[in-house]
């Protein structure tokens, strides 16, 4: 929940992750009638960071609102994760995997004083 993060003071997220075994991992971000795609990754087993400025975001569906990007009005950010086969090991049918995520955190360019965590 990032409905309490006044975002209008920066410039895009970052965070780290990894996954064993890898997998391909989307992110999105939502205002009230938009929902904004952060991105999509193929996600390996070290640690890797994400950096992205708010600019790169797209909108999921034009129509549903005004495309354009309200900072003010985030209110969640999600993840969502699948097998990424060709991408490290294949899982063995019925195994299970785990997603590490870290150090979520919106950031100003230019100025490493400045930035917002939540995690």
């Amino acid at each position: 929940n990032i409905s309490t993060m006044d975002l209008t003071e920066y410039d895009g997220i970052s965070f780290f992750i990894k996954a064993k075994p890898a997998v391909s991992l989307n992110a999105d971000i939502g205002e009230i009638s938009e929902t904004w795609a952060v991105g999509n990754w193929n996600v390996p087993g070290e640690w890797m960071q994400i950096r992205v400025p708010f600019g790169e975001f797209h909108v999921h569906a034009q129509g549903s609102g005004n495309s354009v990007i309200e900072l003010h009005a985030f209110n969640y950010l999600s993840f969502g994760s699948h097998r990424a086969y060709g991408v490290g090991a294949k899982p063995a049918p019925g195994e299970k995997g785990k997603i590490w995520i870290d150090e979520i955190r919106f950031y100003k360019n230019g100025d490493i004083n400045k930035i917002a965590s939540r995690y």
